[in-house]
């Protein structure tokens, strides 16, 4: 798979994405999948430990891989379901194995301990649910990250997985592991905490969304997920409030960390208002929304405009909330400039278009977003 993905990038870079030209990492990407689909109907006798480390692995890079060069919807929508399906079957043999589920303690922890799984897996299970989050959304009703946030054991609890991902590096680097990397780690915990938490109030409005969409019942309501979101306005409000710097002379990692987390939560606030929420007047915390979003988002594009990939599903938001015409444009534009590099990117996009194309026909008001969002799911 990296043979893949660096053949595909080089392909995509020499042509531009354009050229009918052979893409030799999409030969090494068929040649992946072929060895993966014979390796899981073998009978394995080796450490499970390792042998899910590398189903991880292997799925992480071929979503990675999906999401990034996109050859198949129906490829990336197969991974993503084989990657829940290999969570489920984890679960399930640790609950057959340890019926009282227990875990390490944080000292274990630290030393890298753990009687059910590896730091490794915890990162690339993490990382794998993150982009189910974002490339997997549009493409199904499901979400790894909300299978997991579910889990009644303890040692694979989302938090549990956030804190051991947070140390891996330490830990795999030991005595080498440099002393500006700890530091780095320490400034970023927090504004990466904030993102994290983003992420899953992202997946469970989603949820919840698709649930009222088919009609069918949910344990959560639009208000409390909305007094949780509040909440975590709440715990993380210096971070908000430091991601409204200029951004002038900022050229620490934590500073572009920090705007990425405060954009996904403010497209949290107005993706809770279009998906659950519809008939609801914008109020004073939605105008507040779109107008920092595209701060951050202006802010970005002079400082980088490659780290505006990071902030595609907070402008797709403000693009859909806003009155702004020029605001709006804007997004279109650079949203459109993005496609190539990325699922979501593409994704948003297209939405992005078929929404403007909706509300011109029908006028400002009275477009639902849902249906446009829901169309390819199953």
């Amino acid at each position: 798979m990296i043979l893949a993905i660096s053949g595909s990038e080089m392909h995509r870079l020499q042509t531009g994405g354009y050229s009918g030209s052979e893409d030799i990492g999409l030969h090494h990407y068929n040649l992946a999948v072929r060895e993966l689909s014979m390796d899981l109907g073998k009978e394995h006798t080796d450490d499970p430990k390792q042998r899910l480390e590398r189903l991880l692995a292997a799925l992480l890079f071929m979503v990675d891989y999906e999401t990034r060069f996109g050859y198949s919807r129906h490829h990336l929508r197969l991974h993503l379901e084989g990657a829940r399906s290999l969570y489920a079957s984890y679960g399930k043999s640790i609950m057959e194995s340890e019926p009282s589920g227990t875990v390490s303690t944080i000292e274990e922890e630290n030393d890298g301990g753990d009687s059910h799984l590896s730091l490794l897996s915890s990162v690339l299970l993490l990382w794998i649910s993150y982009i189910d989050a974002i490339g997997g959304q549009g493409l199904s009703s499901q979400s790894l990250l909300s299978q997991i946030s579910q889990s009644s054991l303890p040692s694979i609890k989302l938090e549990r997985l956030y804190r051991r991902a947070r140390i891996s590096g330490r830990h795999c680097w030991g005595e080498e592991y440099p002393e500006d990397a700890i530091l780095d780690d320490v400034e970023n915990y927090r504004p990466l905490e904030f993102m994290h938490h983003g992420l899953l109030m992202r997946s469970r409005i989603w949820q919840l969304a698709i649930a009222r969409h088919g009609g069918k019942d949910a344990s959560e309501t639009p208000e409390s997920l909305f007094e949780e979101l509040m909440e975590i306005g709440e715990k993380y409000q210096d971070l908000v409030l430091t991601s409204r710097l200029s951004g002038a002379n900022q050229y620490r990692r934590v500073y572009s960390t920090i705007r990425c987390g405060a954009s996904v939560y403010w497209a949290n606030v107005l993706f809770h208002r279009l998906a659950l929420r519809k008939q609801q007047a914008p109020t004073k915390i939605h105008r507040t929304a779109v107008t920092s979003i595209m701060q951050i988002a202006h802010t970005e594009y002079e400082r980088d405009k490659r780290m505006l990939a990071m902030q595609v599903w907070g402008m797709f938001m403000a693009g859909v909330e806003t009155d702004d015409g020029i605001h709006r444009d804007w997004i279109l534009e650079r949203l459109a400039e993005l496609r190539g590099m990325h699922w979501e990117n593409r994704w948003t996009s297209d939405i992005m278009e078929k929404f403007i194309r909706a509300r011109k026909g029908t006028g400002e008001a009275g477009v639902d977003l849902m249906p446009l969002l829901v169309l390819d799911c199953n």
